[in-house]
């Protein structure tokens, strides 16, 4: 082999080095440069998360002011519509009370007239038992017997008194203060 030959083989060589140092350079400029892109990509990526988060957090946080505006305005009208019907509700009871009062004034009245007339025919019954023992008592001392055994006097039966007088009813109207005697 010739120096010519040598010399070509060389050149091959070193032109198949300097080829190869080429594409080896290409090549990692390549790879620096899709290594870059990747780390932009990513921190883009992360640029737009953190810008989503934010987003979301505020919506978030607006939503959910609304939401208790819109609680506190529910609220609000349930605590109206529960104090109009408590009103209501007041209302129908004090005209079923005031409905009832007459009633209850004129049964106790009633009540009161039916003791008053059941004092007076007690009252009565008991003037004509003494009336009919003082009969008796006479028709046996102008006869001269003795008082039959089951006969009892006057003095020996309870007497009727006026519950009224004594303070035993009270004739007053309910709710009013009681008489005393």
């Amino acid at each position: 082999m010739g120096i010519t030959s040598v010399l070509f083989v060389s050149l091959a060589a070193g032109l198949i080095l300097v080829i190869c140092g080429g594409i080896m350079m290409y090549m990692a400029t390549l790879v620096r440069s899709a290594y870059e892109i990747k780390v932009q990509i990513n921190t883009d990526i992360e640029d737009r998360l953190t810008k989503m988060s934010e987003a979301l957090d505020q919506k978030t946080r607006s939503i959910k002011l609304d939401m208790i505006e819109d609680i506190n305005k529910v609220r609000a009208v349930l605590a109206a519509e529960n104090s109009n019907r408590l009103e209501e509700m007041s209302i129908q009871r004090n005209k079923r009370l005031d409905g009832l009062e007459p009633m209850v004034l004129a049964e106790h009245g009633e009540w009161v007239k039916a003791v008053v007339t059941d004092r007076l025919s007690l009252t009565q019954v008991d003037a004509r038992t003494k009336a009919v023992y003082r009969d008796i008592k006479r028709i046996a001392n102008r006869l001269g017997a003795p008082l039959p055994l089951d006969v009892v006097g006057p003095e020996d039966s309870p007497s009727v008194k006026d519950p009224t007088k004594s303070g035993q009813i009270d004739t007053a109207a309910p709710g009013s203060e009681p008489v005393s005697s």
